[in-house]
């Protein structure tokens, strides 16, 4: 079945869009099939895959949102595998209507208070290439909200005059949603010196630079993006921070500001606002809670 199971996999993970998604699905189908080569598992049933979600829950101890990724994944595994005539009906139908892991709860996110993303801000030497480049990248984020997929795979030629401003024109994002965005200043600014001092004409913004201090190729992994904002959080706070914590910290300071949930949602990039709700946390106000102001003691 190796063949046919290798086949299917590939179909389920071809039918996403996203390259996070196939990279997602590829790696929890990867997952499973190292799981039951391990306990040497027989079938591709309800019960092999009851018996995974609870291997993933007590012994992984993976957070409800990451155990129902691979129930999707497996899911789909299954439709796949039903219409290749490799499972029956009955075994497919079964396995479908396992049901998710209910996510009780809201996690705490991760938000920088502005001190502190100015403190990140800093820590650059812009006198430097390296510096400019990574200034542009930690101001693309907090000013501008970007992921570090599409810091990564930034093409120099998105930034336009429009309506009198800079932005950046059809931006493509997750789910291969696209949005222009208004370019602060200091960001255009910060883009220019880099630009100029790269000497990039077309292609990629963001480029490697090598021991020497030249630079070379025609791009960056999202892995270097993430390893540009860990070093400089832990240069300034001492802790580890990621791409998405500033991304958050976007946000929030963007919401204290206009209290506008669409303008930001655009801004992000998202479907539905209430992912961005989830992002900005505001149905949590941690710092300026109610129960402090109750006055009773």
């Amino acid at each position: 079945m190796d063949d046919r199971w290798t086949r299917i996999c590939d179909q389920v993970v071809l039918t996403c869009a996203s390259p996070h998604s196939q990279r997602a699905y590829r790696s929890a189908a990867a997952a499973y099939r190292t799981w039951v080569s391990r306990t040497k598992q027989t079938q591709f049933s309800k019960t092999t895959i009851l018996k995974y979600r609870d291997y993933l829950s007590l012994q992984k101890k993976l957070a409800p949102k990451s155990i129902n990724l691979h129930l999707t994944v497996l899911r789909r595994l299954a439709q796949e595998a039903m219409d290749e005539g490799v499972i029956d009906s009955a075994t497919a139908t079964g396995i479908l209507r396992i049901p998710m892991v209910p996510n009780r709860g809201v996690r705490a996110g991760v938000w920088l208070p502005r001190e502190q993303a100015l403190r990140i801000l800093a820590r650059p030497n812009i006198r430097t290439a390296v510096g400019k480049r990574d200034y542009l990248v930690l101001m693309l984020i907090l000013r501008c909200g970007l992921r570090r997929a599409e810091i990564a795979h930034l093409d120099v030629k998105v930034v336009r005059e429009h309506d009198g401003r800079w932005v950046l024109a059809n931006l493509r994002g997750k789910g291969k949603r696209l949005r222009t965005l208004p370019l602060p200043g200091v960001v255009k600014n910060a883009w220019d010196r880099w630009v100029e001092a790269a000497g990039i004409d077309f292609g990629r913004v963001i480029r490697a630079i090598n021991r020497h201090g030249r630079v070379w190729g025609t791009g960056v992994t999202e892995d270097t993006i993430r390893r540009i904002v860990g070093r400089y959080a832990q240069l300034a706070l001492g802790k580890h921070v990621a791409p998405h914590d500033l991304r958050r910290t976007f946000g929030r300071l963007c919401y204290a500001l206009t209290k506008d949930m669409r303008e930001i949602q655009q801004l992000y990039g998202h479907s539905s606002v209430m992912t961005t709700e989830k992002y900005l946390g505001v149905e949590h106000h941690l710092v300026d809670s109610v129960t402090d102001r109750l006055g009773l003691s």
